[in-house]
């Protein structure tokens, strides 16, 4: 169950899918509402013309999100469009019900939803300040609305503003997040390329007791890349006298009796060329279980 969120996870990180399903997804609630409310309530024609546009325009960003070659920043900029003409939306929906509690319910539930899909910080704070102008307009320039204007516009200030808080954070946090894995794995492309000219590359000894090679180590080893090897396959490329050695100093890091080691010895590739190298391994530092190191031709 939980292998399986964490995928559902990793997949909504991924633009087209994220906006795809959202699409779809406040499409449906849109015609759900729509259909609770006629039971108790009508809707004027423009009212109708203006709720189909914004059920279509959901379905139309999921429809786009198909698209060969479609950008996140095309995505956003079409996500955001379609929840402003929602605000529109809102408008003509609220003088029309009179903001009755039902339609006042639904103003709460859009700018959470909405406000929570966003992504870009500007696009909140205009988001935020169009619902807010949108909200104090209906609820004061109504002759008598069944919810209190006053009380209405003063908790949907109140709101935005907790709304605001919470999501500028996450999106302060999720940036700052972006911005530390785009320089991390600019570190990680200079460390290959450094590595693939000093004609070495880097291991790494997992928990499960498998082995992962960087890039440039399967490029020395003339070898396919895969996620990781047994032990068993990776003493395949070192010499037969040295198994045991390279076995033993691995087991030394493993059970805290040594910090480190360096040996020299051979490797056959997966062509078949015999190459002299020196293997590094360490410990991480810090009471850290983590054994990792390099082998350089």
């Amino acid at each position: 169950m939980g292998h399986t969120a964490s995928r559902i996870e990793q997949a909504m990180t991924r633009p087209a899918i994220r906006y795809r399903v959202v699409g779809l997804l406040a499409a449906l609630a849109f015609l759900i509402a729509a259909w609770l409310e006629s039971r108790f309530s009508t809707r004027s024609q423009m009212d109708w013309l203006v709720f189909s546009a914004v059920c279509g325009g959901f379905v139309g960003v999921a429809a786009v999100s198909w698209l060969p070659g479609v950008t996140a920043r095309r995505l956003e900029s079409l996500w955001f469009g379609v929840l402003l003409l929602g605000i529109v939306w809102q408008t003509l929906h609220n003088y029309q019900q009179n903001l009755s509690f039902e339609v006042a319910l639904q103003n709460f539930i859009y700018m959470t939803a909405a406000a929570a899909t966003l992504r870009k910080r500007t696009q909140l704070q205009a988001f935020l300040a169009l619902s807010l102008t949108n909200v104090c307009l209906v609820s004061l320039t109504l002759p008598d609305p069944e919810v209190s204007g006053g009380f209405f516009a003063s908790q949907m200030v109140a709101f935005a503003g907790f709304l605001y808080f919470v999501m500028g954070s996450n999106l302060t946090a999720r940036n700052a997040q972006l911005t530390t894995e785009a320089r991390l794995r600019r570190n990680e492309a200079s460390l290959q390329r450094a590595q693939r000219v000093a004609r070495m590359g880097g291991w790494e000894y997992l928990p499960d007791g498998r082995v992962r090679w960087t890039a440039p180590l399967w490029e020395l080893l003339e070898a396919p890349p895969r996620e990781s090897l047994a032990m068993e396959e990776v003493l395949g490329f070192i010499d037969a006298k040295d198994h045991a050695r390279l076995g033993g100093a691995i087991g030394e890091l493993l059970s805290g009796a040594a910090k480190e080691f360096e040996l020299e010895t051979g490797v056959t590739t997966s062509a078949g060329r015999h190459l002299d190298v020196r293997v590094i391994g360490q410990r991480g530092s810090g009471g850290s279980n983590e054994v990792f190191g390099t082998i350089q031709d």
